[in-house]
């Protein structure tokens, strides 16, 4: 019977995934001191015995890729839970081509047992790992987390961001977007929901790798999109992300 390790922080709420898993006829072995171990660097040889790894939705997307990087091996596929993430493939980090492929609740067990058993199936980033004190964070921003993020917004984020977007890294004030968006005049209560949907843009942008600072803002200019991030989507433009 082939073993799967579930790596995760809380393994009373991996009952489900277990469940699934092994009616396709694995072994899994759902441990979260494991993981700290390899975090910490003082357990390697955790990849010698199984070459199916798990990653839990509780594990941050930096953790995934430090464990990645930790694996000098190519026999061991990666996968990650993540009920939100779209299908794209990355490089993890500088030292290593690895990638992970994303499993979600919607799969059926047939689809489950396919990306299981095959490394080129549905793959994801796991994270963005840049210092976030370098001047040139933002450079060379991947067409996918741009689309990524533009396929997960609603009706109204959309229209927030391609507002934004034409400015082309000049703030809008938050009166011209809420009389744009909503086509009447400023209200307390359009302007609560302004300052929502930025917040929610925000939250999706850091949960697929992207620094919410992207997205700035001014108490009295307004918000706008950073020039950097505006120059790389006139770059990939011919994706058709929008």
């Amino acid at each position: 019977m082939k073993q799967i390790l579930l790596l995760t922080k809380n393994i009373f709420v991996e009952a489900e995934w277990q469940n699934r898993i092994q009616q396709l006829g694995y072994e899994v072995f759902c441990s979260t001191q494991l993981l700290e171990k390899i975090l910490q660097k003082r357990d390697y040889m955790i990849f010698g015995l199984f070459k199916t790894v798990i990653f839990s939705e509780s594990v941050t997307n930096e953790e995934v890729a430090k464990v990645v990087q930790t694996n000098t091996s190519n026999n061991v596929s990666f996968f990650r839970i993540d009920e939100q993430a779209l299908p794209s493939e990355v490089n993890t980090g500088d030292k290593t081509q690895e990638t992970v492929i994303v499993l979600n609740s919607q799969m059926t067990l047939n689809e489950l047992r396919e990306n299981l058993c095959n490394k080129n199936s549905i793959k994801i980033l796991t994270t963005v790992l840049s210092n976030p004190n370098s001047s040139d964070q933002f450079e060379g921003i991947p067409v996918h987390l741009i689309a990524t993020l533009v396929s997960t917004m609603s009706k109204k984020e959309k229209e927030l961001f391609h507002l934004l977007y034409e400015k082309h890294g000049d703030f809008v004030s938050r009166v011209e977007l809420s009389e744009t968006i909503w086509r009447q005049e400023v209200s307390n209560s359009s302007l609560t929901q302004l300052s929502q949907i930025v917040r929610r843009l925000k939250a999706k942008m850091k949960k697929i790798g992207l620094d919410e600072e992207l997205i700035e803002t001014h108490w009295n200019k307004g918000y706008a999109l950073s020039k950097v991030f505006c120059e790389n989507i006139d770059i990939y433009m011919g994706e058709k992300i929008f």
